[in-house]
């Protein structure tokens, strides 16, 4: 199966979502282009404009991690996505400075990690599916070879977070020690 174009409009679309955090959205029309309006600019802190759905089907979604504390607050600094090796899912993982605030200016732990979004582009237009929280990351995100788990480096705490599927859904089924 050819998962060229696919493959293309996810990348693209990838451009959007890591454009989220210092950029700003143009778009007059209030929906993306969806082949119905004008592509969304979306001006960078250095000044250029990109336009992350002028390609054919492609869609600008935020990182919505649906928090309790926050549940509209979106997730920034998306770093690194991987394509499962059959073209059905897609992870994007966040990795930065995600501490999370209450009105008061006290940390909320629980909320102030980085996050693995996955996403079900087999029918062409991305659908979040699921969030996980993962304690601390780096750039850098892996599927195995069978597609059935998937790898994160625990940045600062020499590990790989490994997580499995189980079922429909993704969890971690642990973290190994990185050898010294």
């Amino acid at each position: 199966m050819n998962h060229g174009f696919k493959q293309t409009a996810i990348a693209l679309g990838i451009v959007g979502l890591l454009c989220t955090v210092g950029a700003r959205a143009d778009d007059s029309s209030g929906h993306g282009n969806g082949g119905k309006g004008p592509a969304i600019r979306i001006q960078l802190p250095t000044g250029q404009w990109i336009t992350p759905t002028a390609a054919e089907r492609a869609v600008y979604q935020p990182l919505m991690p649906g928090l309790k504390d926050m549940p509209s607050l979106p997730a920034g600094y998306a770093q690194s996505e991987a394509l499962s090796p059959d073209g059905r899912t897609l992870l994007v993982l966040t990795s930065g400075y995600n501490y999370v605030v209450d009105a008061s200016g006290n940390l909320l732990p629980n909320d102030s990690t980085q996050f693995v979004f996955v996403f079900d582009v087999s029918r062409g237009t991305p659908v979040q599916q699921q969030v996980l929280q993962v304690s601390n990351s780096y750039v850098g995100i892996a599927f195995a070879p069978d597609g059935k788990s998937f790898y994160v480096p625990g940045a600062g705490e020499d590990n790989v977070h490994v997580f499995a599927l189980q079922g429909t859904v993704w969890a971690e089924s642990g973290a190994k020690a990185m050898p010294t």
